[in-house]
């Protein structure tokens, strides 16, 4: 009778960077829901992110070993996802640990709102960014400033 209660997820291979000064990605799995809040098709680290919540469940591959982690407490999040490059603006982003991040901004916007600065004053806490080819999320409380390369 409890599996009637249990909601289907799926599990998405991901490496989190925390603020623990360690300056290391660490593997980590996150349970994400079949179905998008948002649009038809399965839930997206985007929207994960973006639920209002401030722990989440996440399992290390290693042990088998779950969770939960503040939000807060995470720097970043890349998932392994490409991202076509479309001659997006390399920056740099200097973290508060002085952790320097070489990205690239990829986000999509309308023209009258397209500036680096528009999206970093948006109301999300997770900002996507490309690195190495894939996504990257940032937690925009965690950088100290931004510099164009």
């Amino acid at each position: 009778m409890e599996e009637d209660f249990k909601i289907p997820k799926r599990e998405r291979a991901v490496e989190i960077l925390f603020d623990d000064n360690s300056g290391k990605f660490q593997p980590y799995i996150l349970f994400l829901n079949e179905f998008s809040e948002y649009r038809r098709g399965e839930e997206t680290v985007e929207e994960f992110l973006r639920r209002n919540t401030d722990f989440i469940p996440v399992k290390e591959p290693e042990t088998g070993t779950t969770s939960i982690i503040n939000k807060t407490e995470i720097i970043c999040l890349n998932e392994a996802e490409p991202v076509e490059s479309r001659g997006d603006t390399p920056i740099i982003l200097i973290l508060r640990n002085r952790f320097k991040l070489h990205v690239t901004h990829i986000a999509e916007l309308p023209a009258f709102r397209s500036r680096v600065q528009d999206y970093l004053n948006n109301d999300l806490q997770f900002l996507e960014f490309g690195f190495k080819g894939t996504r990257l999320y940032v937690n925009k409380t965690k950088i100290s400033r931004i510099m164009f390369q």
